[in-house]
């Protein structure tokens, strides 16, 4: 039996560039505790009968028309990011984000922040949740160096 090939959750970084120095690129101490990454995709679904056999089952066609990505990050809240994220939602800003999956690849894009969250308990620490959608192109390089 092979084992599984894996990496750390630690090494699914999100790494957003810098305000002050673009072309930098750092990942959020917000995002701490857990994050991830989805990709959906859009389409049309479609019953294509049987010429043969109207009364058939008719089999469906699903025609992709678009995709997305969507990027969901939490952890302790480091205050040090409070501005930085609440500036970057509160306005309609696009950010080039890229996405280091260890050492076996990266996405790179433009991403909006389109939720931020704040909660605290009593007892607790504060916490920080984060929704970061794609905004456009999205390139996967396989086998790119981690920032």
């Amino acid at each position: 039996m092979a084992p599984v090939n894996t990496i750390k959750g630690t090494q699914l970084r999100i790494m957003i560039e810098s305000d002050d120095t673009p072309g930098t690129f750092r990942h959020p101490c917000l995002i701490n505790t857990t994050r991830g990454i989805q990709w959906t995709s859009t389409g049309n679904d479609e019953e294509i009968p049987d010429c043969d056999d109207p009364d058939a089952l008719a089999w469906t066609k699903h025609t992709k028309t678009g995709a997305s990505g969507t990027i969901s990050g939490a952890g302790k809240l480091n205050v040090d990011d409070i501005e930085a994220f609440w500036d970057w939602f509160d306005g309609d800003i696009a950010k080039n984000v890229k996405i280091d999956v260890g050492d076996t690849g990266r996405w790179d894009g433009q991403w909006k922040l389109t939720d931020f969250q704040i909660t605290g308990d009593r007892g607790s620490v504060a916490e920080a949740t984060v929704t970061i959608k794609s905004h456009g192109v999205q390139v996967y390089t396989p086998g790119a160096s981690p920032l």
